[in-house]
């Protein structure tokens, strides 16, 4: 007799050997059960193979079987009795389709199991309870129900359903023939269907890549023709992954590739022109916070020019020229105030001198309107005010020796003593230098002086009224602190000049002489630099830093000139 091993994956019994036809067998396919009883701590293999059930009885469902064969396996047990002592059994067992079969395994047959002996576990769902036959009636008519709506399906090009109804029959009745061969039939008419629509999916396919690939150039040539470069490159693209080699494709790569070079070509000379106008934007702007205008005019008009239509450009440009206009008025009416200012202060100072303090006041009030910080008009105007508190007594003596040098000088003239009148009468205006009464006075004493001598030698050009040198000293620093403040360095340094020659040698005049005298030279060295006027620069620069050694500003601009002019 034959053995056929039991396979692992169907869990149940499938040994058999072919014989021949028994009487009394079933004619259509059935499985066979068999039943085992044994130690509860026993394992059992069937034919080699290790089974999962445990307990003392244990059943087991074979394939469906031939009714014209019988089947065959061998089944092996062991366990431990209650000594400990290992035991082993094998037993040969036949069946045949329909049949039970009982094996028994070291102890005799007990008959019938009660409920509680029955096992607990099934064999991956295949061990099924053996009672009755009527399992196998259930299992012949599903297995039949199956082949049915299989074969229904395969007629009418239903492959999924049949293939789910023919692999549910062999579910039923594993290894059963005819079920593998209409599985078979359905699963290869499944794929020649499947290749079918394949490849009329590939002819629609080429069909529609086609008209793809025409849509796609036509949208490349279109985004060309506008120069929408990166729109004609993303058609292209399109276009060589749907058709690398098509001739088509390769013109349209090529007439990109030089429109993108001409593109590239206009770009380089826009980013140039661009570089240049932020270049021209840059100094036009650091011109005009420096506030010379007439660079940022021109910065700014020459970018509008490489940029036309550019409207910041236009709109800088017309701002610096208006701040060029309001400066020009402003340092016009800046001069003005200034030159107000010093004839207040000179009038002040003037009517101080006269003891005039309500006038010097006054001066010195308007002063002060044009420049409120000015401590040489605050001051004058604290005299001033000094000078009208003066008390009462002090004015009172002042007129009384006014009157006594008046009485003085009339009697001196009146007694023919001129020269000693001519006194009397200039001591009055000393103290009142514009009485009128005391002028004519004096000039009538003077003509008598003059009537009663020999007649004098021509008289000597009259000397020109001497200024008092503090006054000047102070209106000359003013002015230079002023012209100081508006950057005009070089008249800055003459004010200071003009101020040491009324006051040689002071200590602020000097210092003044020497910083307009630094800045006037950065500056100038400055405007060189800006008109690569290198070697001017440097001349400058040099002269700068030899008024102040080690001044940072001045070296990093003496080094940019030095650079320029290598």
């Amino acid at each position: 007799m034959t053995r056929l091993l039991l396979t692992s994956s169907l869990l149940a019994l499938a040994a058999l050997s072919r014989a021949g036809a028994q009487p009394g067998a079933p004619k259509q396919p059935a499985p066979a059960f068999i039943e085992v009883r044994l130690p509860a701590n026993a394992e059992l293999t069937l034919d080699g193979y290790q089974t999962k059930q445990r307990g003392p009885v244990r059943r087991f469902l074979t394939p469906s079987l031939d009714p014209s064969y019988k089947y065959s396996y061998e089944m092996v047990a062991t366990w431990a009795d209650k000594d400990g002592k290992p035991q082993k059994q094998m037993r040969d067992v036949d069946v045949r389709a329909g049949e039970t079969q009982r094996v028994v395994f070291g102890m005799a047959d007990k008959g019938p199991l009660k409920d509680k002996e029955k096992p607990k576990d099934t064999l991956s769902g295949v061990v099924q309870d053996t009672k009755t036959k009527a399992e196998t009636q259930r299992k012949t008519a599903a297995y039949q129900k199956h082949m049915d709506e299989g074969r229904l399906a395969l007629g009418t090009k239903r492959y999924d359903e049949a293939i789910k109804s023919f692999t549910a029959a062999q579910s039923v009745l594993p290894g059963d023939k005819t079920a593998q061969d209409f599985l078979q039939e359905a699963q290869k008419a499944r794929t020649e269907a499947a290749n079918a629509a394949a490849a009329l999916r590939q002819r629609a396919a080429e069909k529609q890549r086609a008209a793809d690939l025409a849509k796609v150039l036509g949208d490349g040539r279109t985004a060309l023709a506008a120069k929408n470069l990166d729109g004609a490159a993303k058609a292209f693209k399109a276009a060589a992954a749907l058709a690398p080699q098509d001739p088509s494709v390769a013109r349209a790569l090529e007439d990109l590739r030089q429109a993108q070079k001409i593109a590239q070509a206009e770009a380089d000379a826009q980013q140039k022109r661009q570089t240049q106008y932020q270049a021209l934007m840059s100094r036009g702007k650091a011109a005009l916070t420096a506030k010379r205008y007439d660079d940022a005019v021109k910065a700014f008009n020459d970018a509008a020019t490489l940029m036309p239509g550019d409207r910041a450009a236009q709109d800088l440009a017309a701002q610096a020229q208006q701040a060029r206009t309001a400066a020009k008025t402003v340092q016009a009416d800046e001069q003005k105030r200034l030159a107000d200012f010093n004839r207040l202060m000179k009038d002040g100072a003037a009517a101080a001198q006269s003891r005039r303090y309500a006038d010097a006041q006054k001066a010195y009030a308007d002063a002060l309107k044009l420049f409120p910080n000015d401590a040489l008009a605050q001051q004058g105007q604290r005299q001033a005010q000094a000078g009208l508190e003066t008390p009462r007594q002090e004015e009172q003596k002042r007129l009384a020796d006014f009157n006594r040098f008046i009485q003085q000088a009339q009697n001196a003239l009146q007694a023919r003593r001129y020269a000693e009148a001519q006194k009397a009468y200039g001591d009055a205006l000393k103290l009142v230098p514009n009485d009128a009464a005391a002028q004519r006075g004096l000039q009538e004493a003077t003509r008598a002086l003059d009537a009663s001598r020999p007649p004098p030698a021509p008289p000597k050009p009259p000397q020109p009224p001497k200024l008092d040198p503090q006054i000047l000293y102070q209106n000359a620093m003013q002015n230079a602190a002023t012209l100081e403040k508006q950057q005009k360095f070089a008249e800055a340094l003459q004010a200071y000049q003009d101020a040491l020659k009324h006051r040689p040698n002071d200590a602020k005049a000097t210092q003044g002489v020497r910083n307009a005298d630094f800045n006037n030279r950065l500056a100038e060295g400055q405007k060189h630099l800006q008109a690569r006027r290198f070697a001017e620069a440097v001349r400058e620069f040099e002269a700068a830093l030899r008024i102040m050694p080690g001044n940072q500003t001045a070296t990093n601009l003496l080094n940019q000139a030095k650079k320029g002019k290598n």
